[in-house]
């Protein structure tokens, strides 16, 4: 069995025979990190004494995992903020282990650099965290890395490559200061198939070996998804027609080298997939942008590799830009939304009818609230009056509001219009030029609005719609909603997503110069995809005569994992079994079916026939939409999910091995 560390931890005499539990963790990105620190931090108060094996199975990199591993291009960046990434538990973190001060991503580069954080301060409990352990020679050693630490802000976009080096500091901390008695093994494979044996699991490995564990962990991430029934048949025709195709998956893994320079190659999704994928077919490619001068906006100078892209999808226009705040994004304040107090009604709660309308009105509340800060004299009555008829009123779409707010706010151009939001390319448009012209004043007025930052009316309205998945994806869990309204609150956070976690605005700024360069065309919204004639024809079900023809396909998303679809082995083999179902929102009959992989609080894992097993777990992304939303990383000063789910089952293993140990029942001994 291939391992890189046969055992990291402290060895203490043993009793003859003592059994010793062994818990599996598989896979060993942030998530698993976090979990291992949990453990190592709860484990004296809850196995005193005792003894435990952790066996973490990763072909990857250690921390960082394959997401955010070393080997991909360093243009690819994160969309999250440095300042706003930890995989540390401060003090808003309600979890039940004790907390670990640490730095955030941003902190541990000024640290590495021995440089002053005045701009994001750090206590001596987090500054002694990070001396547990050296930042390690590799990161040191890669000039990409050393060039990009000093430029890092905490508002800054760093590389893919950046976090991932911080993660794999954060593993090898955990590995420097595990208790006594707790002991890490790595082993280099990957799980092919479980098998329970009794209350344990037998792993079976890649390279031929089997391992037997006491509790199972999985910590997978991102699994391999394939197509629905719709895309198989295209997938199915562009083969046909030897047309390439670049199936959806992390852009460092996507295989570009088949798309020709020149050949036109339609581009499916406009997510922040679709900029990673603009990144590597353009600047990885020795295409640059330069700044035209006394301007924001940049010109691209082409290579004459790139292939031409049509980029299209179903709403048609890309993910608005994360805003230049020049300092951490401000907290939307939400004042309907957790003045309702939303999770303590009984459940389950009807998104559509009682949260869908107070997330409305938040983005009124502050588009307004910033109007009358930023261009008083935009008001006719007192803004206060206008306050007033919004705490009285339950529909900000009603004809009623919007004669409210026309006598207060008497220019139209001052008003918020909810549909530029919820629904910006509804048209109706005439022709493809028109369509054309008009995508292009979005993407200029989007980021005009957002230089403006905190000055933004408008992206503060956004912004609030997007804060607000938090809380909706919290009342949701373990079926929080209706079966009815389900479907309209995964609409919602497909909404916030495009409204709260866009690209880096640099990104938008790429993209409106590669148009203008025609590198990239956009094909409307309603995007339809069709093989004819040995050609991938596009066209739009809301702009008429839209039509393009390609040479190949780019699928510029990643699948959520889905269990009727899934490529991985391990879980292929659990639904084989029995073991795993997918999630259905209120009873078998009459319920909101989903192809998540469901669990019951406390992250266990839920067999086809409604049975759970006490010894295995499911962390993050595989379970998104059925629990909290634990599927992003932790933000500092959040009570992130993702840090209370890790604690939380880091805790539950902890307890079930003292128990196995007392009894002596684990299957294993020293």
């Amino acid at each position: 069995m291939p391992d890189v560390l046969s055992r990291v931890g402290v060895e203490r005499p043993r009793r003859f025979g003592r059994p010793t539990p062994r818990v599996g963790v598989v896979g060993a990105g942030p998530r698993a990190t976090a979990l291992l620190e949990r453990l190592a931090s709860s484990f004296d108060a809850l196995l005193p004494g005792g003894d435990l094996d952790v066996v973490v199975i990763e072909p990857s990199e250690l921390g960082s995992g394959v997401v955010w591993r070393r080997d991909q291009p360093h243009e690819l960046s994160m969309n999250t903020f440095a300042g706003e990434v930890t995989l540390f538990t401060d003090e808003s973190v309600l979890c039940t282990g004790p907390r670990r001060f640490g730095p955030t991503l941003y902190q541990w580069c000024r640290l590495t650099l021995g440089a002053d954080l005045d701009l994001q301060p750090l206590g001596a409990d987090g500054r002694a965290t990070f001396a547990d352990a050296p930042v390690p020679a590799w990161i040191l050693a890669d000039p990409q890395l050393t060039a990009e630490l000093p430029t890092v802000l905490p508002w800054s976009h760093p590389s893919r490559r950046l976090f991932g080096a911080y993660a794999a500091w954060c593993f090898e901390r955990v590995l420097a200061t595990l208790p006594a008695g707790m002991r890490v093994r790595i082993v280099r494979d990957t799980v092919t198939a479980v098998t329970p044996v009794g209350p344990a699991h037998r792993l079976s490995l890649a390279g031929g070996a089997d391992l037997e564990v006491d509790a199972l962990v999985l910590s997978t991430g991102w699994l391999a998804t394939g197509p629905t029934a719709a895309d198989a048949a295209l997938v199915a025709d562009l083969a046909a027609a030897g047309l390439p195709w670049v199936p959806p998956g992390s852009p460092a893994d996507q295989d570009f080298s088949r798309l020709a320079p020149g050949e036109p190659v339609i581009v499916r999704g406009l997510g922040m997939g679709f900029f990673d994928a603009l990144a590597l077919l353009t600047l990885e490619r020795g295409g640059r942008f330069e700044q035209i001068p006394g301007s924001l906006r940049l010109r691209y100078v082409p290579s004459g590799r790139e292939p031409r892209l049509l980029v299209g999808s179903g709403r048609g226009v890309p993910f608005r830009s994360k805003p230049r705040y020049g300092a951490l994004p401000p907290r939307s304040e939400l004042r309907y939304l957790r003045g309702a107090d939303v999770l303590a009604l009984p459940r389950p709660v009807d998104f559509t009818a009682t949260v869908y309308p107070l997330v409305l009105k938040d983005a009124v509340d502050a588009y307004y609230r910033a109007l009358a800060r930023v261009r008083p004299a935009a008001f006719a009555v007192a803004p206060e009056t206008l306050w007033a008829a919004l705490d009285a009123t339950d529909d900000v779409r009603s004809r009623e509001w919007a004669a409210t707010v026309a006598a207060a706010v008497p220019d139209p151009a001052d008003r918020l219009e909810l549909d530029d939001l919820v629904d910006p390319a509804r048209g109706p448009f005439e022709s493809v030029e028109e369509y054309r012209e008009w995508v292009r004043g979005y993407l200029v007025h989007d980021l005009d609005e957002g230089a403006l930052g905190d000055r933004s009316p408008f992206k503060l309205a956004a912004w609030s719609i997007g804060s607000a998945r938090g809380i909706s994806a919290t009342l949701a869990a373990h079926g929080g909603l209706t079966p009815r309204s389900y479907g309209r609150f995964r609409q919602f956070m497909a909404l916030g997503g495009m409204l709260g976690s866009g690209p880096p605005a640099f990104r938008s700024e790429q993209l409106l110069a590669l148009i203008d360069a025609g590198v990239i065309t956009l094909l409307g919204p309603g995007l339809e995809l069709a093989v004819e004639d040995d050609e991938l024809v596009a066209t739009s079900t809301r702009i008429p005569g839209a039509r393009e023809t390609a040479r190949g396909l780019v699928d510029a998303w990643m699948h959520l994992p889905a269990v009727s679809r899934t490529e991985d082995p391990l879980m292929r083999s659990l639904r084989e079994q029995g073991l795993v179902r997918g999630y259905t929102v209120g009873d078998d009959e009459t319920g909101h079916r989903t192809d998540r992989f469901d669990t019951v609080p406390g992250s266990r894992l839920v067999a086809a026939d409604g049975s759970t097993s006490p010894t295995r777990y499911l962390l993050g992304i595989p379970a998104d939409g059925v629990g909290p939303p634990t599927g992003a990383s932790p933000l500092p000063g959040t009570n992130a999910p993702f840090l209370r789910e890790v604690d939380s089952v880091a805790r539950s293993v902890l307890t079930l091995a003292a128990d196995l140990a007392a009894r002596g029942e684990t299957r294993y001994s020293a």
